[in-house]
C-alpha cells in the first residue's frame, strides 16, 4: 500500500504574495497561511525627490520580504502535508486492518536558477503491509498458501485401494460413492502384496445396486489377488447368477439371513471361519449389524479387522427403536477403551455408566477406528500386551 502526495510552494513575488500551490493535504491549513504568513508590508516612509517635493511610497520590511515569506510559507506546507498523509495513511491502514510501518522520504530536487531550494518538495509516505490475505466464504482470512499432499503411507494405500477399484467396470460403491479407501487403503494394502493367503469375508453382494451385483466381488479379486474370498448374501436367484460367470468363478458363496443366528453358524461352519477380514456391507439395520458382529467376531483372527460400512443408515432406517444404534454402541465401547478398568485394582474410573453397562467392551478389541460413514474395530495381538498397558 503506497500513498504519494507533493506539495508545492512558488516563490511569492512582491506583487502577487497572496499566490500559493497547495495539495488536498494542505488546504486545511491556507487559512493559517494567509492569517499568519501572509503579505506584510511596513509602514508608509517618506522620501524627497530631487525638487525637494515629499513622495510617499510603501516598501517592504526587510523581516517580512519576498524571500522570507516564501521561506515561511514553505515551512508551513510541508508541516502541514505531513500531518495530513500521515493522517491519510493510518485512516487506510485501519480500513484495511493492517499494522504498516510508515517511513516519510523526502526528495530536493535540483532548484532552478533564482528558484528557492527548498521551493519543490515531494514527500512520500510508504506503507508496508503484511502478506495479502484471502477471504472465504465465512468471513475468515486465511493466507494464500500452497500446501503439496502428504506422501504418508496411508495415504498411498488409499490411493492404491482407490485406483484398483476405479480400473474394473462397473466400478464398486465403496469408492465412487462413499470414500471407504481411507479405511481399507490404510489396513488392507500390505494384504496386496501378502506372501500367504488372507481369508476374507463379506456380507453382501450387491444384489440390489442399480449397477449390478458383483462390483465388490470383483475388486476384492483384483486387489488381493492371492486372498481366499468368501461372500454371503440373501437373494439366492443373484447368488446363482454371479456364479454363473467366467470372472467369479474363484469367489465362495453362501446364501442366508444375516440377522439369523442359526444362518450365522452354519456360515461359519461351512466356510470354517478364521478369518484375516470381515467386512458387513449387507442390509445395514441395526439389528442385522450387531446380531452379525456378536456372532462372527470371534472367528476374527488375533490382529484381524472387522469392518462395518454404512453406520449412517442405521439412524435413519432404525429398527430398534432406537435401543441399539450402532453409532451409540460404537462410541459406548470406544469410551471403554479410553477410560478403561483399572487393571490392577479392577475399579473402573467414574463415568456415565448407562450405554457402557447395555452395551460391554467386546473381548480382544483392541481399537475401534472410524471414518466417515463406517468404522473398523481392531483383535488385539495375544502376543503383544502393550496396549493393554
Amino acid at each position: 500500500m503506497i500513498m504519494s502526495f507533493a506539495v508545492t510552494a512558488e516563490t511569492a513575488s512582491p506583487s502577487d504574495t497572496h499566490s500559493c500551490m497547495l495539495d488536498e493535504g494542505a488546504r486545511g491549513s491556507s487559512s493559517l497561511l494567509q492569517k499568519g504568513v501572509g503579505r506584510i508590508e511596513s509602514e508608509p516612509t517618506q522620501e524627497h525627490s530631487a525638487s525637494g517635493t515629499p513622495v510617499q511610497r510603501r516598501v517592504s520590511d526587510s523581516s517580512h520580504g519576498p524571500t522570507a515569506l516564501s521561506e515561511n510559507m514553505d515551512r508551513a506546507a510541508m508541516a502541514s502535508a505531513r500531518t495530513s498523509s500521515f493522517k491519510k495513511w493510518r485512516a487506510m491502514s485501519k480500513r484495511d486492518k493492517v499494522q504498516a510501518v510508515p517511513r516519510t522520504q523526502k526528495l530536493h530536487q535540483k532548484s532552478e536558477p533564482g528558484q528557492n531550494r527548498s521551493s519543490v518538495i515531494e514527500e512520500k509516505v510508504i506503507a508496508v503491509a503484511p502478506a495479502r490475505k484471502r477471504r472465504h466464504k465465512g468471513g475468515s482470512t486465511q493466507k494464500s498458501r500452497v500446501r503439496e499432499p502428504s506422501t504418508m503411507p496411508w495415504t498411498a494405500g488409499a490411493r492404491e485401494f482407490k485406483a484398483s477399484a476405479e480400473s474394473l467396470k462397473p466400478t464398486t460403491d465403496k469408492v465412487s460413492s462413499h470414500s471407504y479407501q481411507t479405511m481399507y487403503g490404510m489396513f488392507l494394502a500390505p494384504l496386496s502384496t501378502a506372501q500367504y493367503q488372507p481369508r476374507l469375508f463379506e456380507i453382501g453382494l450387491g444384489c440390489d445396486m442399480d449397477y449390478g451385483p458383483g462390483a465388490g466381488a470383483r475388486m476384492w479379486r483384483n486387489f488381493l489377488p492371492r486372498a481366499v474370498v468368501w461372500i454371503a448374501d440373501i437373494d439366492a436367484a443373484c447368488v446363482e447368477q454371479i456364479r454363473a460367470k467366467t470372472e467369479l468363478k474363484n469367489v465362495n458363496y453362501i446364501i442366508g439371513d444375516q440377522s439369523n443366528k442359526q444362518t450365522l453358524q452354519k456360515w461359519i461352519e461351512v466356510s470354517g471361519g478364521n478369518f484375516d477380514v470381515i467386512v458387513d456391507d449387507g442390509g445395514h439395520s441395526n439389528f442385522q449389524i450387531k446380531t452379525s458382529f456378536d456372532a462372527l467376531w470371534p472367528e476374527v483372527k488375533p490382529g484381524g479387522l472387522y469392518f462395518l460400512e454404512d453406520l449412517h443408515v442405521g439412524e435413519k432406517y432404525d429398527d430398534t427403536n432406537g435401543t441399539m444404534v450402532m453409532s451409540d454402541v460404537l462410541q459406548a465401547w470406544t469410551e471403554q477403551l479410553l477410560i478403561p478398568t483399572d487393571l490392577k485394582t479392577g475399579v473402573q474410573r467414574p463415568r456415565d455408566a448407562t450405554n457402557i453397562e447395555k452395551w460391554p467392551l467386546p473381548d480382544g478389541v483392541a481399537f475401534v477406528l472410524c471414518q466417515r460413514q463406517a468404522c473398523v474395530v481392531g483383535k488385539s495381538d495375544p502376543t503383544d500386551n502393550s496396549w493393554l498397558a
